[in-house]
């Protein structure tokens, strides 16, 4: 019974894979995912591409991003901890298809033959929620670049951005950022 579910599950995630809408490259040679509001520019060296969570956190990256250069990618879910995932359990993992497929990888655990030089952008940068949910999903996130793409960190092509948590405005109108609540209770005590 287990098995049948088991199988029952991948053919599901299999069929949900294929109907996805799909983009394609101007060159009409890779295709995207659905989701991936891509860059125009052919230059790969100049590329960056942005891991946000979620449509939401999408929405206002794509607004705010340079359209020639700069891709975004939101993540749907949480991912799974790919750190004691074995291959095949990554592999099948709905948000890590999407990844890979955006950044050209033949598969979720491996590099393209040409190693990073052959992936489709120069950055990788993840940028979440500085909440406890955002913290840990970048957290995850991490940890797959780490066990499965290490040559893409050692590269120094994934780059954290680190948002802040409060905005705080002074009697003068001058605008502060706090990255936590302590570092927001320093700021405030300072005005």
């Amino acid at each position: 019974k287990k098995l049948a579910e088991l199988v029952i599950k991948q053919a599901q995630t299999r069929q949900r894979a294929s109907q996805k809408v799909e983009k394609k490259k101007g060159s009409g040679v890779a295709v995207l995912p659905g989701k991936l509001t891509d860059c125009e520019s052919r230059d790969l060296a100049l590329n960056e591409v942005f891991l946000v969570e979620g449509d939401s956190a999408g929405g206002s990256a794509k607004m705010g991003r340079n359209k020639e250069t700069q891709a975004v990618l939101p993540l749907q879910g949480k991912p799974l901890n790919a750190w004691a995932a074995t291959p095949d359990k990554v592999a099948q993992h709905v948000l890590f298809q999407q990844l890979a497929q955006a950044l050209g990888l033949p598969s979720p655990t491996a590099l393209p033959d040409g190693g990073v030089a052959a992936l489709r952008f120069e950055r990788i940068v993840l940028l979440f929620d500085p909440d406890a949910d955002g913290i840990h999903i970048g957290a995850l996130v991490q940890l797959y670049f780490a066990r499965w793409l290490p040559a893409v960190v050692e590269a120094g092509l994934l780059c954290l951005c680190r948002a802040p948590m409060y905005e705080l405005v002074d009697a003068d109108g001058g605008v502060h950022h706090a990255l936590t609540p302590d570092h927001r209770q320093r700021i405030e005590q300072s005005l």
